[in-house]
């Protein structure tokens, strides 16, 4: 009965928590939702009278435009902390309730940056399906302006709204080669980068940016090939590197049910938590040096 009644205040000490910090969070600055990575349009925030559904994601939005972001990081402590609390309250154990959420906040994170670095591969991607575009337009006599908004119309997200927003500064003033440099700068593609340059430098210099566009479209086509027989030769590593996180856990597991008064002591004594630290401490070390070696940049 003591339980149920501590399990019935944590969960409205919770909801309290939610409701109060979803609130602060409605005062953010509005967040362009990337519905591209995430299933789904998440609509911006109109205000910060809106309902609780709709901040909630407005939260979610805001740490999938930038999980390490200032605000991102305060939404994923608050989560992390509701996960502590509800974990601390159904088992009991501080060493559980803090692997849950530590778990959780990391887990955010590494879900959503997984998602952008996916977006922007198929950014690049149909970056090099763009440049033929451009190029064709280009010799056909379009001026670049035209020859952009004519590869707008013909793509899709995210590199038709990223390159629609470019040409929208434009129309507003700022010339072409500045908005294009604003937005190779915020985008994490060297792709980008390296076309951005080419087309500037091609306008500066009067060369024949329809040759250049092709060349650098055959350039990109070939690192294409390289990094998929990248990860193709990397992938035993990662899958290596997956299996050392995870079958320690497993075991864990199997052992603490096939004898539960020895494993226990892991979770009921100080010696045992601090062990248990230290092996979660290694994993995640282990880990992370594995998928630095395994990661390879062209």
């Amino acid at each position: 009965m003591i339980t149920l009644i501590l399990s019935v205040a944590a969960t409205v000490s919770i909801g309290i928590f939610v409701f109060f910090a979803a609130r602060y969070l409605a005062q953010a600055v509005r967040i362009k939702t990337i519905s591209f990575s995430i299933k789904g349009a998440l609509p911006d925030v109109q205000g910060a009278h809106t309902g609780l559904k709709e901040r909630i994601r407005n939260a979610v939005s805001v740490v999938a435009a930038n999980p390490a972001s200032k605000q991102a990081v305060k939404i994923r402590v608050i989560a992390a902390s509701i996960v502590f609390l509800a974990a601390f309250v159904i088992i009991g154990k501080m060493i559980f309730a803090l692997l849950c959420g530590g778990g959780f906040y990391w887990a955010i994170g590494w879900h959503f940056n997984k998602k952008i670095k996916k977006m922007w591969s198929v950014f690049d991607e149909q970056l090099i399906e763009a440049l033929g575009m451009i190029k064709n337009s280009v010799r056909a006599g379009q001026s670049l302006p035209q020859a952009l908004e004519n590869m707008v119309n013909n793509s899709k997200p995210p590199l038709s709204l990223e390159f629609a927003q470019m040409l929208q500064r434009s129309r507003l003033g700022v010339p072409v080669e500045d908005a294009l440099k604003d937005m190779a700068a915020k985008i994490p593609s060297n792709d980008l980068r390296i076309m951005v340059t080419a087309i500037n430098l091609s306008r500066e210099t009067g060369g024949n940016m329809g040759e250049i566009l092709l060349r650098l479209a055959d350039t990109m086509r070939e690192r294409k090939k390289i990094q998929g027989k990248i990860v193709a030769l990397t992938a035993q590593g990662k899958a290596s590197g997956m299996v050392m996180s995870v079958v320690p856990f497993i075991l864990l597991g199997l052992l603490y049910a096939m004898e539960p008064g020895m494993m226990g002591l892991l979770f009921t004594t100080l010696l045992g938590n601090i062990m248990l630290a230290i092996a979660v401490t290694m994993i995640a070390i282990g880990t992370f040096i594995i998928n630095k070696i395994v990661s390879i940049d062209i």
